[in-house]
């Protein structure tokens, strides 16, 4: 029987390369669960932010009547000429084109900043026509986003033709 004292240098190599390549592997498979996560965590939030900005559009135009350009009415939320727009990456309303602060403008939002978690909005369009508001807005958080289309059908009767 021999007697040997610790490792050899080639036993000392083999473990460092079978450590090397665990490690490397177990960092590629967090890598690849953190992008997984972050990406199913944007689907959640910004479905839920797609519906609920659905929601407070659809409450806002459905009885809007259409004025000109991308200012319309509606009586019912005491909008006068008012008009959609995006400030910070959040939606608001402006309710006539009488109502201004000292920027220029009575900026109401459209739903509380609790609803938009970490993300933000770009990109709002809206227009009318032959009694349908149209429009898309895009939903964007850390490099992830996602474009929404909406479509309402006024119920106000005589709204005006649109561009």
């Amino acid at each position: 029987m021999r007697r040997s004292r610790g490792f050899t240098l080639v036993e000392t190599l083999a473990a460092v390369a079978i450590l090397v390549i665990l490690i490397a592997t177990m960092s590629l498979g967090l890598a690849s669960a953190s992008d997984t996560y972050r990406i199913s965590l944007f689907d959640a939030e910004s479905a839920t932010l797609a519906d609920t900005v659905d929601t407070a559009l659809g409450d806002v135009l459905r009885y809007a009547a259409w004025e000109r350009e991308d200012r319309f009415t509606n009586p019912d939320y005491g909008v006068s000429g008012g008009r959609l727009f995006l400030k910070e990456g959040k939606l608001c309303i402006n309710p006539s084109p009488l109502d201004e602060d000292a920027e220029g403008l009575r900026i109401t939002p459209l739903i509380s900043d609790g609803a938009y978690s970490n993300l933000e909005l770009s990109g709002f369009t809206l227009s009318y026509e032959d009694g349908v508001f149209r429009g898309s807005y895009t939903i964007a958080s850390e490099g992830i986003s996602r474009e929404i289309e909406f479509c309402f059908r006024t119920l106000r009767c005589g709204g005006n033709k649109g561009a």
